[in-house]
């Protein structure tokens, strides 16, 4: 909170000043963003994140700096039976790149970067045909990355109902207010996305860490995968006080107290 306090105190002198503090947080965002959850550093440690149709999606510490894109892709288990091709990498909260993944790729990426795999069909989404219901959907979860709540990519995998940025903000103990500022970078670059709408895998959420409460955050997020550890099919799963997050029941608004 220290370091945050200087931000709303200014805030406060703006507004008195009749500064609307949302245009102010629109100048300072990308400034913080570089800085909290991008997972860029010049020393390391170095982050990269993978996403989608890939077998073990999660966030990696890497030794190196530049790692080719194909050596990363082999790293998280390369891309599944239902991948596309396409790939998107996700740099500072923006797509930088959209390319056709091929092993004679040559691309290398830099530290904080996101790749998103897509695939042939959007897993999450749930079509109802006949009798089925969405239970019947063997593709009921999505995994989604969540930028600027820590100092590195969180990559979490949630039941495909609850995938909204208004129900993830209200799990990760975040005021409800914060989801209307959250800025979602999907496949489709043009559609907006808005708190209640349900997500898809390989969305990316970029919280503006200046209304980030780290206090509030649960103590057991998913941390990244260290290169020199065995890695898992999955993300691990966030954790509440009482049990995994997509265990517990909705609740109201974080207290302010």
């Amino acid at each position: 909170m220290s370091v945050l306090r200087p931000i709303w105190l200014n805030l406060a002198i703006l507004a008195a000043l009749g500064l609307q503090a949302d245009a102010v947080f629109g100048q300072v965002f990308n400034g913080l963003q570089k800085q909290v959850g991008t997972g860029h550093s010049a020393q390391g440690p170095h982050y990269f994140t993978i996403l989608g149709h890939i077998a073990k999606p999660n966030c990696y510490e890497l030794p190196t700096s530049s790692p080719p894109l194909v050596s990363f892709v082999e790293l998280a288990g390369n891309l599944t039976a239902t991948a596309a091709g396409p790939i998107r990498i996700i740099r500072d909260g923006r797509m930088v790149h959209s390319t056709y993944y091929s092993e004679k790729r040559t691309m290398r990426l830099v530290p904080g970067d996101i790749v998103v795999v897509d695939g042939k069909f959007n897993q999450g989404r749930i079509i109802l045909r006949g009798n089925e219901s969405p239970s019947d959907d063997p593709q009921a979860d999505v995994t989604l990355a969540i930028t600027g709540i820590r100092d590195y990519p969180v990559v979490m995998t949630i039941p495909a109902e609850r995938a909204t940025i208004r129900w993830i903000t209200r799990r990760l103990g975040l005021d409800p207010n914060v989801a209307n500022y959250v800025k979602a970078v999907t496949q489709r670059q043009s559609e907006p996305v808005f708190p209640d709408k349900r997500l898809q895998t390989g969305t990316v959420l970029v919280f503006n860490p200046a209304y980030v409460d780290g206090s509030r955050l649960p103590d057991d997020l998913p941390v990244p995968v260290n290169s020199g550890r065995p890695m898992t099919s999955a993300p691990a799963q966030i954790q509440g006080p009482t049990g995994t997050l997509n265990q517990l029941p909705l609740a109201g608004p974080p207290s302010n107290q």
